[in-house]
């Protein structure tokens, strides 16, 4: 789903570049913005899958490990975090 989130718009502007000049402009139009449009919806999809699986795992840790374990998780995770953006 990511691959497809990704490459959608270049899809798109793939089909326009090659087969624009046969398509009527509105076609040409409706296309381009669909790509875009179904990137963003699984964008939208992805972050909810996302964070579903962070509220999951955040009850796990919460009903299941120590507190001081607790904040050494959230700590790690945080770094991780971190790392991950860069």
């Amino acid at each position: 789903m990511l691959t497809l989130m990704i490459f959608l718009p270049l899809i798109g502007f793939l089909i326009n570049g090659l087969l624009g000049r046969f398509l009527p402009k509105n076609v040409s139009g409706w296309l381009g913005t669909a790509a875009v449009l179904g990137s963003f919806v699984l964008a939208v999809m992805n972050f909810n899958l996302l964070t579903a699986e962070a509220g999951q795992l955040q009850a796990f840790t919460r009903n299941y490990l120590p507190s001081y374990m607790l904040e050494v998780y959230t700590l790690i995770s945080l770094f991780n975090l971190i790392a991950c953006r860069l």
